[in-house]
């Protein structure tokens, strides 16, 4: 049977061990039916016929003294989800890109559809997803991370249910414990409260192995995708800050719309059901016209199970992007790459990268609401910056990118929530009436400091991107304007 619509959804999570049984066990407990708490109760009563297809892939990783996997893969018929007979081999994983080929030809040649959408679950680095640590527990590393009052505030909004605190006796001391098991995450946390009422610290901080991550990369995803399907329709990362430059470069020719987050995300930002529902709806719906839908009306249109998690929609930028429409914009990228590679080697270096560093200081960092560092922007809005509407040439680049964005032919669906620009962030943006979204954002580290501590999060060192192969961006931009800082 040839099915009108095949939907994957991709999930991929970490449990790891922690130095403390105590912790491991509560943890473990809280995280065993993540899967089925965040993603099968929320399409439970969907109900699909014969035209459309979907599949749900959930690859669970346990970090202990070895290091174990355990898939789950599931197919929804009418309203009843049944597993999918298909053998994968014991340490199968999405990170892997040849596992991940495996497991898509498989469903391409058993659910054959006209039409494609896959939808991934779990950490976004911006250069590749399903970013995870990658080394056993040798009983000396842990994974406790500093925690603040609004991450409190932030987590007991998102998945209240999904996290519990205990205590326990270190010495002689007597320690609280919170286990926060967010939706395809697996942080846990150690901390005691001091006296003041508006800071939580942290007992035991990470222990290095900042940089032993392993990741699907960008490219690997890509080349997945073309192996198996040769193009699809469309990919929806519920990844943080994966709406970028690096993957729209990485996935032309291979997906139509890539619909993702220029910030960070948490489940269940996506109205699954109402997307399912959307496309049995309708008629030979058009991509253009399931893009607008998705990105423009998803989120809060019939978004009603997930009443309590409307002010942390309302946080999030979304664009869908059509991506065969790029070249105009790739080559003004590399213009820009030019003109700044010049300038910040020229006499007035100094003058200039000092514009840079006030521009972005006074830019939104996309990843602000991620907790993991500032100095993912934008390009459009950092152009705008006042501090650089003084550079002719650079007014111009933002001009011909503008026309490209607002040209009206269904290039790119946003969705702005109504405080993303106020989350406590900048006054700037509380009196601008009209803030440009783009999608095209950068990586661009404000100082050293930013580009170090980004590092173990976005990976983005560790290997050279298609497009750093092409445009050195990195190396002639942005190492020349942390040198020029520095000195």
């Amino acid at each position: 049977m040839n099915h009108e619509w095949l939907i994957i959804f991709l999930v991929s999570v970490d449990i790891q061990d922690t130095n403390n049984d105590e912790i491991n066990i509560v943890a473990k407990e809280i995280l065993k039916d993540k899967f089925n708490a965040e993603i099968i109760e929320k399409l439970k009563d969907v109900v699909v016929d014969d035209t459309i297809k979907v599949v749900l892939i959930n690859n669970v990783k346990l970090i202990s003294k070895e290091i174990t996997y355990d898939t789950e893969c599931l197919e929804l018929i009418g309203e009843s989800l049944q597993k999918i007979r298909i053998k994968l081999p014991d340490a199968f994983q999405l990170q892997d890109k040849e596992s991940l080929l495996m497991l898509l030809l498989h469903l391409r040649k058993n659910f054959r559809s006209t039409r494609v959408m896959i939808s991934t679950y779990g950490h976004g680095s911006m250069f590749g997803i399903f970013t995870s640590r990658n080394y056993k527990n040798d009983k000396k590393l842990t994974n406790y991370t500093a925690i603040e009052n609004r991450d409190l505030d932030y987590w007991n909004v998102v998945s209240p249910n999904l996290m519990k605190r205990g205590s326990l006796n270190i010495g002689e001391e007597r320690i609280e414990y919170l286990v926060a098991a967010r939706p395809f995450s697996n942080d846990k946390y150690l901390y005691k409260t001091l006296n003041s009422p508006c800071q939580e610290i942290i007992v035991l901080g990470t222990n290095g192995g900042g940089q032993n991550f392993k990741v699907l990369s960008n490219e690997e995803f890509a080349w997945a995708i073309k192996k198996s399907f040769g193009k699809i329709d469309f990919l929806i990362f519920n990844n943080c800050v994966m709406q970028n430059i690096y993957v729209q470069h990485s996935f032309r020719g291979v997906v139509d719309y890539l619909i993702a987050p220029t910030t960070g995300i948490v489940y269940p930002c996506f109205n699954l059901r109402g997307i399912i529902d959307f496309l049995k709806a309708g008629t030979r719906l058009e991509n253009p016209e399931i893009s607008r839908f998705i990105a423009e009306k998803s989120f809060r249109e019939g978004n009603n199970d997930y009443p309590m998690h409307s002010i942390v929609i309302e946080e999030f930028i979304v664009v869908s992007m059509r991506l065969d429409n790029l070249t105009d914009i790739f080559n003004i990228l590399q213009e820009i790459k030019e003109f700044l590679e010049t300038e910040l080697v020229g006499a007035d270096r100094n003058s200039f990268a000092c514009a840079i560093a006030n521009s972005l200081e006074e830019t939104y960092p996309m990843e602000y609401n991620t907790f993991t560092g500032e100095t993912v922007f934008d390009l459009l809005q950092i152009l705008e910056s006042d501090y650089l509407k003084e550079y002719v040439t650079l007014q111009n680049f933002r001009q011909r990118l503008l026309k490209i964005i607002s040209s009206g032919s269904d290039f790119i669906h946003t969705f702005t929530g109504s405080t993303a620009y106020h989350a406590g962030y900048k006054e700037y943006y509380r009196s601008k009436k009209n803030i440009t979204v783009s999608g095209i954002c950068i990586y661009f580290p404000k100082n050293i400091d930013e580009n170090e501590y980004i590092k173990p999060f976005f990976n983005s060192i560790s290997y050279e991107n298609d497009l750093e192969k092409g445009m050195n961006w990195y190396r002639d931009v942005i190492k020349a304007y942390l040198t020029v800082i520095k000195s």
